[in-house]
């Protein structure tokens, strides 16, 4: 049975090759899909002071508050540094690893029901420009990331 009809598989001895009988309809009560438990999350990304010159840093604080009063479950973030910025150091909940331009905040199992996580992200300013800082947050509760960005102005 598959998906709520009945079939019978035929295998000929002679050439083993086989056939699939569909028998129709069947009785047996169908699996209901698994829903994603309903959330309501807050997630913001912000820096503390702009413009910035050269040389200075920037600071950007990343938020997650959970509005639900369900738990939020193995929450992933990843981070782009614009090319204007070097990475200095960061800390929060979970630690952060860098790879390049790239950083990755570590698993976080649970955020309960109202509760909050934070992050800072510290860089260098290294080139004049518009920059902007993008944070992708991920969890068992989400089809899809959600994406923030963060435009920071960078001056001689």
């Amino acid at each position: 049975t598959s998906r709520g009809r009945a079939y019978r598989v035929v295998v000929p001895k002679p050439c083993s090759n086989f056939y699939v009988e569909d028998k129709g309809p069947t009785d047996e009560p169908q699996p209901v899909a698994a829903k994603r438990p309903v959330i309501s999350l807050h997630f913001e990304v912000v820096d503390i002071e702009d413009p910035v010159q050269v040389g200075e840093n920037v600071i950007y604080d990343l938020k997650i508050l959970n509005q639900s009063p369900a738990p939020i479950t193995n929450l992933k973030m990843t981070c782009s540094i614009p090319e204007s910025e070097s990475y200095v150091s960061g800390s929060g909940v979970t630690p952060i690893a860098q790879n390049g331009q790239f950083l990755k905040m570590g698993t976080l199992p649970v955020i309960e029901g109202n509760g909050t996580v934070t992050w800072r992200v510290i860089v260098k300013a290294v080139a004049v420009g518009d920059t902007r800082f993008r944070a992708d947050l991920m969890c068992d509760q989400l089809e899809r990331p959600i994406t923030r960005f963060e435009a920071t102005q960078l001056i001689p």
